[in-house]
């Protein structure tokens, strides 16, 4: 599996202009798998590098996570040498670990069986439940994200849900031409959720994550 290179990952702004994405948008499991299988074999890497803005409506956050890592588990460079040894999922610090672990492993598991068309056996089962970790960031400023990017090992799958709610306090709100201030609810996470992605890129790239 090639990354990206350099023209598309590491010189300059990160991630496309979501301006010029077309938007899909999924809500139900199966179709949810279809666009991340399509996603994947498109060869996009890490945040947009692409044309299609994929959206996973429904469900809570932590689910969409399962889906989504169902998906991951599923790539290989080769028979047995999976993509991805772990897995973190980082939640909000209000987050009920428990419960997000219960929701996690519902999806996971129902991805895994629409997938493969076989229910997750007890040893397979072991396995990924060795690897997969709910990671409760301490609290909602960007830097405790990259924390903890910076914190994992090679070929660790992180997925961060609800990154719009992290905040760093350098990012400056975007204002329409004309307007005293931003207008829409947009105009203040879109903003922090770039720049939190353009920062875990490129530890990303580094870390082989």
């Amino acid at each position: 599996m090639d990354r990206k290179t350099e023209e598309n990952g590491k010189a300059g702004n990160l991630l496309a202009d979501v301006s010029n994405f077309e938007p899909r948008s999924v809500v139900d499991d199966r179709s949810t798998l279809l666009a991340l299988r399509d996603y994947l074999l498109k060869d996009y890497n890490l945040l947009g590098a692409g044309d299609l803005l994929l959206i996973i409506a429904g469900g809570r956050p932590v689910g969409r996570a399962g889906l989504v890592a169902s998906v991951l588990a599923g790539l290989a460079f080769r028979e047995n040498d999976r993509v991805f040894l772990h897995y973190r999922i980082v939640v909000p610090p209000t987050e009920d670990i428990a419960e997000a672990r219960e929701r996690f492993w519902n999806r996971f598991k129902r991805g895994y069986q629409q997938l493969s068309g076989a229910v997750l056996e007890d040893d397979q089962a072991a396995w990924f439940d060795s690897r997969v970790e709910i990671v409760p960031a301490p609290n909602l400023r960007t830097g405790s994200v990259i924390e903890i990017l910076r914190a994992q090992t090679e070929r660790t799958a992180v997925i961060v849900t609800e990154a719009a709610l992290y905040r760093d306090e350098e990012v400056e709100p975007y204002i329409a031409p004309g307007a005293a201030g931003p207008l829409l609810s947009e105009d203040l996470w879109v903003p922090q959720l770039l720049a939190l992605g353009n920062a875990a890129v490129p530890i990303a790239y580094d870390q082989h994550l």
